[in-house]
């Protein structure tokens, strides 16, 4: 656990390294398996906030997830631009 800015002080359950490709491999799958066509502005913000926090979650990293996951975010946005 880990007190995060961006959550006002407050903390994230992050995995154990044990489980940490398995819980990337399902993110990354659930969202390859997920389509945007469509859906609502509110819709695809509600999704792409979970699939990132989800990966956020992961913590792969000792040190640099919130800067990893904020550049991947950007990537992302990018790939998926409607």
């Amino acid at each position: 656990m880990k007190k995060e800015w961006v959550l006002n002080g407050d903390s994230v359950s992050y995995l154990n390294w044990e489980d940490l490709r398995r819980a990337i491999d399902y993110d990354l799958e659930q969202d390859r398996n997920f389509s945007y066509a469509g859906l609502s502005a509110d819709e695809i913000v509600a999704h792409i906030a979970r699939f990132v926090s989800g990966l956020w979650q992961i913590h792969a990293f000792g040190e640099g997830n919130t800067r990893t996951t904020a550049v991947f975010t950007i990537l992302y946005l990018r790939s998926i631009w409607l």
